[in-house]
């Protein structure tokens, strides 16, 4: 399966890396001549970088890469990991994991509130934060159904007052989950996933 990186930053977000294939990337190193043409190339690069004041330290990782491989033409698994890591993941990580690709969710809500993950993909949250993040999001739709119903009582007649008591009563319902949520003890992320739903709706 393939794997992607995540890592903590210094920052304490969490963030991921999905590098390409492995085989692809031989085929980039192939089309050097030699392992000595690869690390001058990569110097002449830094030399450049140096030059218009940004950092070499990227370049200076691809070099210190290049010479600790094996075999130029044979990459490892582990020698492509190394790479991946000198070079796309931040130096100043808290730490990186290599994670199966399918035990990591693309598509948590509460993405914005993760405080840790582990090697195997498990994710610890910041609960409070994710509390606050779902009330908020409700509070925004509730603003939207408020305009909505606002946008029918200024179009006037009779065929909307069925649509408006549908909203309103909608409002109460999102008014009500909200007040919930900010009362709820919460003491894990799924003690929040039911009121995702009224969003959906």
């Amino acid at each position: 399966m393939k794997k992607i990186i995540v890592y903590k930053t210094a920052d304490n977000t969490i963030e991921s890396c999905a590098p390409g294939e492995k085989v692809e990337f031989q085929k980039s190193l192939d089309r050097t001549k030699d392992r000595e043409s690869y690390i001058a190339a990569a110097e002449r690069s830094a030399q450049f970088e140096v030059s218009i004041g940004h950092s070499r330290r990227t370049l200076d990782n691809k070099i210190a890469w290049a010479r600790s491989v094996k075999d130029f033409k044979n990459v490892t698994d582990t020698e492509f990991h190394d790479f991946i890591l000198a070079v796309d993941v931040p130096e100043n990580k808290q730490y990186a994991h290599w994670i199966d690709k399918g035990k990591v969710s693309t598509n948590d809500f509460f993405r914005d509130s993760w405080v840790d993950i582990d090697a195997d993909g498990k994710v610890s949250y910041d609960l409070v934060k994710a509390k606050k993040m779902l009330a908020s999001i409700i509070s925004v739709k509730i603003k939207k159904n408020r305009d909505e119903v606002q946008a029918l009582l200024d179009k006037g007649g009779v065929a909307g007052d069925a649509d408006v008591s549908a909203i309103n009563n909608k409002q109460s319902l999102l008014q009500s989950e909200v007040t919930k949520i900010k009362n709820l003890s919460v003491t894990k992320i799924t003690d929040l996933t039911p009121s995702i739903s009224l969003l959906e709706a």
